[in-house]
């Protein structure tokens, strides 16, 4: 392979006129990136090598790139080590749902109880105060109010007579369940239980029977310290963006929880 020098081209900007080249007199202006490009594939191959011009062809580097100070070529291996893997790609993995453009699903509106809490959840996801809504299994509303922006506060004959129900709220803030909205759903024994945020929906069901709320609130916090590690350490290997931390936390605890407990828990895009 030739260097630079001997083709008779510099890289840089000449001084305006012409000057020779391989194919006859050229524009002073001409780069030797210009000139290869002008030259075609097989030239490109033959001066730079096919791996370089390849590179080169890939728009991955420019001449420039491809010698050293003195003009000599660079090794091919040290080309591609340096050059070969500038692209930066979003991680693939399970926290496209905080992606303002990920896929988007249908809500399951399969029950009366599941339709109506749909209905409500679109009413109340941009609030700014929580708003909490018993649903019978025939899609009744038993009971609904608004509270604070951290909480709402459901009377105790209300929930005494919830069972089977389906209880769903807003979370301003974004997040996935408290561990007080689970032990509640297991002390009075709820058919499901529902948040609401912006940009998903959460859902967590017995399998079988509720756990007691004081096994919830065990092994919720035996997980918590293990998970938000975990996810912290997601957001320094670059995994996770940092504004989505605690909201992914409480993901993991509860999708831990769930499993060790044998309830069911969803996140969907909805």
């Amino acid at each position: 392979m030739k260097t630079l020098r001997q083709m008779g081209i510099d890289m840089d900007e000449p001084d305006p006129g012409q000057r020779a080249s391989s194919s006859g007199p050229i524009s002073a202006k001409t780069t030797f990136a210009d000139y290869l490009k002008m030259k075609g594939e097989a030239y490109q191959n033959e001066v730079l090598g096919p791996g370089r011009a390849e590179l080169f062809r890939a728009g991955k580097l420019t001449p420039r790139d491809l010698v050293d100070q003195s003009g000599r070529p660079l090794k091919l291996d040290d080309l591609r080590a340096k050059y070969d893997g500038r692209e930066f790609k979003q991680p693939q993995g399970k926290f496209t749902v905080y992606d303002a453009t990920a896929p988007r699903v249908q809500p399951d509106v399969s029950t009366p109880a599941r339709a109506q809490a749909v209905k409500i959840e679109e009413s109340i996801r941009h609030k700014k105060d929580e708003t909490g809504t018993l649903i019978g299994t025939d899609g009744r509303v038993m009971f609904q109010r608004s509270g604070t922006p951290n909480s709402v506060r459901i009377p105790g004959t209300v929930l005494d007579g919830g069972q089977g129900a389906t209880f769903t709220h807003n979370h301003p803030g974004g997040t996935s369940f408290s561990v007080e909205d689970v032990s509640l759903a297991a002390e009075y024994k709820f058919g499901e239980m529902r948040v609401v945020t912006p940009l998903q929906r959460f859902s967590m069901q017995p399998i079988g029977d509720w756990p007691l709320p004081e096994e919830v609130e065990s092994a919720y916090n035996a997980i918590e310290r293990s998970a938000m590690l975990d996810v912290h350490n997601m957001v320094t290997g670059g995994e996770l963006d940092a504004r989505f931390k605690g909201a992914e936390s409480m993901h993991v605890i509860w999708t831990r929880v769930s499993d060790l407990l044998k309830m069911k828990y969803t996140r969907e895009n909805s």
